[in-house]
C-alpha cells in the first residue's frame, strides 16, 4: 500500500461532521481492497454518511474509526504483485471459487 495514503489515514482527526467523515471513507475506501476485515466498520460510520441519519457520533462510532485506523496501519506492509507471465518466470497456481455461483 502507499505508505503516504496509510499515514494520512491514521492522522486523521475525529470527523465533527458528515463532511468530513464522507472524505475519511473515501480515503479509507481506496485502501479497503488490500485490509481484510475493514468492510465492517466502515459499513457501520457509513450509516453516518446518509442525508436522513442525524449526526450522532459517539462511542461506538470512535471505537469503529479507531479500529479502522488500527487495520489500515497493520496492513501497512501489504503490497500487490503483478504476475510475471513472461516465459522466464516461474509458474503460479491460481485458484478461485465460484460456489456462490448459479
Amino acid at each position: 500500500m502507499d505508505p503516504e495514503k496509510v499515514d494520512k489515514v491514521s492522522a486523521w482527526k475525529t470527523p465533527t461532521n458528515r463532511g468530513l467523515l464522507m472524505g475519511f471513507l473515501g480515503a479509507v475506501g481506496f485502501l479497503a481492497p488490500d485490509c481484510e476485515g475493514i468492510r465492517v466498520p466502515m459499513g457501520l460510520l457509513a450509516k453516518l454518511t446518509g442525508s436522513n441519519c442525524p449526526w450522532r457520533w459517539g462511542h461506538t462510532e470512535q471505537r469503529a474509526f479507531d479500529e479502522i485506523k488500527e487495520i489500515v496501519q497493520k496492513w501497512r506492509d501489504h503490497h500487490r504483485v503483478a504476475p510475471d507471465y513472461s516465459p522466464s518466470a516461474e509458474p503460479f497456481n491460481l485458484s478461485t471459487d465460484a460456489c456462490c455461483m448459479s
